[in-house]
């Protein structure tokens, strides 16, 4: 089973040093015991991409109930301050208003993003910018059965419409990402009931 681990969302397989880690039985204990592996990658000065993986221990439908319930995620990830679903686009897609609150070494990147959401059903979800406080942004969300559970993999792909290095963005973000997606599961997880109809921690 851990030879499965770090299955790279479809819209970029591009391998990553994490990749291969994530195969070893380290990173599958890592995984088990709930930690959140992560990796960066950068593209040109001012672009990047970082991507995380963490273990959730629930089916992966009822994940994806959770997940494209979307005005949730200001209630899972503590750096989206407001997340509203907008008219979808002439061609059925979803559409996000988000305000995200973050800054940087004094440098605002919260704002505000418009994004599309295109969804592949019930494993892959990739919101694309529309318009917003970004040059480029692209974010997607893979799951993937693993032991009696589901392995969620994020990856978000930003440039900055400052002129601030990417090396800087990206600490900030590999900070707060595995942080936000602890959260994420914290409340998820405390979604479902358990035998004696309390919910779980």
């Amino acid at each position: 089973m851990d030879s499965s681990l770090w299955v790279y969302p479809r819209s970029n397989p591009t391998k990553t040093p994490l990749m291969e880690r994530s195969c070893r039985s380290d990173a599958a204990s890592a995984l088990r015991t709930g930690q959140v592996l992560v990796a960066a990658e950068p593209q040109g000065l001012l672009g990047g991409q970082v991507s995380a993986q963490l273990y959730i221990p629930m089916a992966g439908s009822a994940l994806w109930a959770h997940l494209t319930d979307y005005p949730r995620w200001s209630e899972y990830f503590p750096n989206i301050a407001c997340s509203r679903q907008l008219a979808p686009t002439a061609t059925g897609q979803p559409r996000l208003y988000q305000v995200g609150q973050k800054s940087l070494m004094g440098i605002p990147t919260a704002g505000e993003l418009y994004l599309q959401v295109h969804e592949s059903p019930p494993e892959h979800i990739q919101l694309r910018l529309e318009q917003g406080i970004f040059s480029a942004f692209d974010s997607t969300l893979q799951l993937q059965p693993w032991r009696i559970g589901t392995l969620l993999t994020y990856t978000i792909q930003v440039t900055l419409k400052v002129p601030l290095p990417w090396f800087v963005l990206s600490q900030g973000i590999q900070q707060d990402l595995p942080l936000n997606l602890k959260h994420m599961r914290q409340v998820i997880c405390g979604d479902q009931p358990t035998a004696s109809g309390r919910s779980s921690a």
